[in-house]
């Protein structure tokens, strides 16, 4: 900057220069990621629902339909219901669970048996 100008002040912050938009780069930074990762956010996860087999249409019909509780657990959902699919070719939708119960049915790699074994170690242990 040639001496003896001096750039603008940011109306955010009027002690820093402004960046864009009369704001300060760390406001605008902030202000443009927050309308940026809304539509990645959006657009991810319409994305992933559909290679599950499953729309937003579909998971607001589920809520509806689950009373808006885990499928498995019967609590309500804690933020986000996940969206559970048989591991097919295509993807079968299941239901909605709740974080533990979706990341329970990884751990036992969607096993009936495994889960009737885990079932009856724990009722030995009752």
């Amino acid at each position: 900057m040639p001496k003896g100008k001096e750039r603008p002040q940011a109306k955010c912050h009027p002690k820093l220069p402004h960046y864009s938009r009369r704001l300060c780069v760390h406001c605008y930074r902030r202000e443009y990621n927050k309308r940026y990762t809304k539509t990645i956010a959006t657009r991810d996860r319409n994305r992933r629902l559909s290679t599950q087999g499953w729309t937003e249409e579909s998971v607001s019909n589920a809520r509806v339909k689950q009373n808006d509780l885990c499928a498995i657990c019967k609590d309500s959902f804690e933020g986000v219901p996940y969206a559970d699919h048989e591991h097919t070719e295509p993807p079968k939708p299941r239901a909605l669970l709740c974080r533990r119960c979706n990341l329970g049915l990884g751990q036992f790699k969607d096993n009936p048996e495994i889960l009737e074994s885990a079932a009856e170690y724990l009722r030995n242990w009752k």
